[in-house]
């Protein structure tokens, strides 16, 4: 997920390999667009407030299941 924009570059997170503390710095044109969903947590990112890794997993586990649904029997 996209925490911030630095110019050409994206700070990047998971929350779990890579942590809010400390993003991956990526330049723009390395990176391939998704989705731009309104979330509680984009909200956050975009207001400045404080987020948590755990809010970053729980968000991008609900975005995984919405893209690639468990495919049983």
């Amino acid at each position: 997920m996209v925490l911030a924009v630095e110019g050409e570059f994206l700070l990047l997170a998971d929350g779990k390999s890579r942590k809010v503390e400390n993003p991956k710095r990526k330049k723009r044109r390395h990176v391939l667009f998704v989705s731009a969903e309104e979330t509680r947590l984009s909200e956050k990112i975009i207001n400045n407030e404080k987020i948590t890794n755990s809010e970053l997993r729980r968000t991008l586990a609900i975005f995984r299941e919405e893209v690639q649904p468990d495919q049983e029997g």
